[in-house]
């Protein structure tokens, strides 16, 4: 490599000493420098660093295609398993993914399968036996009603009854499967409106005395405040509490006892019998939509209670030891 450069002035041994006088000259000084190997240098780092960039970027698409092929692949084994779980088809030996996230999708996605099976089951035998409960005082209306035609019957009053008492059987198992039905859509609309809480127990308590007094059973209140108001469906509120206290009415032996609680921020309602101990096994099942109980019952009230209660924002839960079974159904409390 060759660099000049120019001077004015006056040479004095080794160096050009600048100066403008009339006896200074112009110089041209020329260096030599020999770069070869720095040039060399440069060229052989230059063309390291662009192969190890083509590496590099080889290597990089090289795992974003097979990184991308076994994501894909992995995305179409969880679309084919998912595609089988939404025909109810039942899926193979585990598999497994190659990626956790996936896998917890697809367990996820097993288990909701699964729940939905055993609901469809539970459904299917809650309406067969829905259909046998049907029968059974459609029979005997049927042939109480055919006995009075005929005149084969003495005590008509006594058939009266018995048909009575049969048709309010079916009407309560309408009653609830047509409330369950309106609680699944999803549009419905709860009609909230101010209802004193107390005025509310007792009106469906008053409504089963006549079955309480046919067992011998007391209902006994103790109601923290008598002017309680709460915004609530004062019809599925009421739906509710029947289905408690109904529970209440046929396993109690002597007592049922209606109590409230007032709280801070909710009124907690306490409906506690003298009944037989609730196992644990079906404590823990109760709410359960279509629940076979203990005596091979299926029943769709304390699930469709538990739906009510929760629509408004409350809470229910129960707590049985021998001789006493108590029911609490937490309200939220009108804010003032």
């Amino acid at each position: 490599m060759v660099k000049m450069a120019t001077y004015t002035g006056k040479l004095e041994k080794y160096y050009i000493k600048k100066n403008s006088g009339k006896r200074a000259q112009t110089y041209r000084v020329f260096v030599f420098v020999d770069v070869s190997p720095a040039s060399y240098l440069s060229w052989w780092l230059n063309s390291s660093l662009l192969l190890l960039m083509v590496i590099i970027g080889f290597i990089a698409s090289l795992f974003i295609y097979l990184t991308g092929k076994r994501v894909d692949s992995a995305f179409t084994s969880l679309k084919d398993s998912i595609t089988r779980l939404g025909k109810r088809q039942k899926l193979g030996k585990k598999e497994e993914l190659p990626y956790e996230e996936f896998n917890d999708v697809m367990m996820t996605v097993a288990k909701m399968s699964d729940m939905i099976d055993a609901n469809q089951r539970s459904q299917q035998l809650f309406f067969q036996n829905a259909s046998h409960e049907l029968r059974t005082p459609l029979m005997s209306i049927q042939g109480y009603a055919e006995g009075l035609k005929e005149g084969v019957l003495k005590n008509s009053k006594e058939a009266a009854g018995i048909i009575y008492d049969e048709s309010q059987k079916m009407t309560e198992l309408v009653d609830d499967i047509l409330t369950l039905s309106k609680l699944e859509t999803i549009q419905t609309k709860i009609n909230l409106e101010r209802v004193v809480l107390d005025n509310l127990l007792y009106d469906v308590s008053w409504r089963l005395k006549h079955k309480a007094d046919e067992r011998g059973l007391v209902f006994e209140h103790d109601f923290h405040d008598d002017n309680c108001e709460l915004v609530l469906d004062e019809t599925l509120m009421e739906r509710a509490f029947l289905n408690i206290i109904s529970n209440a009415v046929r396993y109690a032996k002597h007592t049922i006892t209606l109590s409230t609680e007032l709280l801070e921020d909710k009124v907690v309602v306490h409906i506690a019998n003298d009944g037989p101990e609730i196992s644990k096994e079906t404590q823990e099942h109760i709410f359960e939509r279509f629940y076979k109980g203990e005596k091979g019952q299926f029943g769709i009230g304390l699930s469709m209670t538990k739906d009510i209660i929760e629509r408004h924002g409350g809470q229910i839960s129960l707590r049985s030891q021998a001789d006493k079974t108590t029911f609490s159904v937490a309200l939220p409390l009108v804010a003032d």
